[in-house]
């Protein structure tokens, strides 16, 4: 006898509104297989939906955890590096984001990093995200991989002016 075969409905994804002067930032934590390179990224936008900046970073060999939650932790650093105190963090991992409410889910080498985004004085509301609509950030994890950037680097992508910047472990392009 011959299976049913499933129907997929499709699963709208929409981009929910801001007001000024909060900024949404999407981010997503990539681990393929095991003792594989993992990888993050995020995707900054401001209230009418424009891209402000993007990052990723190769993070080595970790746990999905450790990459989803380093991401948030990347995001909250540029953030209030560019002077962005009003931020809206978006993930695929409901795990990720309950750290806001329980701390000690973050892994313990983190936790430190953690606690100090925590007290940069950010404003901060967090909101679940399906797989679906982190798409591109996943693409944008995985290109830091491709490109051999070293363990530790990031790749960060700012749309605001002429300005590059290097260092040994961090590329930043603001354009």
């Amino acid at each position: 006898m011959p299976r049913p075969q499933l129907q997929h409905s499709p699963i709208m994804v929409l981009w929910k509104t801001l007001v000024v002067p909060w900024l949404k930032v999407n981010t997503d934590g990539s681990v393929r297989g095991t003792n594989i390179a993992a990888a993050c990224g995020g995707i900054f936008q401001d209230f009418s939906a424009c891209f402000r900046g993007c990052f990723a970073c190769n993070l080595g060999v970790v746990s999905v955890l450790h990459a989803e939650i380093m991401v948030i932790i990347l995001a909250m650093e540029l953030a209030h590096s560019f002077g962005w105190f009003h931020l809206w963090v978006e993930s695929d991992s409901k795990l990720a984001l309950s750290a806001f409410e329980n701390s000690s889910i973050v892994p313990w080498d983190l936790r430190n990093r953690w606690s100090n985004c925590l007290a940069l004085g950010l404003n901060i509301v967090s909101s679940h995200i399906f797989r679906e609509g982190n798409g591109c950030l996943d693409k944008l994890a995985i290109m830091v991989i491709q490109l051999s950037i070293p363990c530790g680097g990031t790749l960060c992508l700012h749309f605001s002016g002429m300005i590059f910047y290097m260092t040994s472990w961090v590329f930043l392009v603001i354009v």
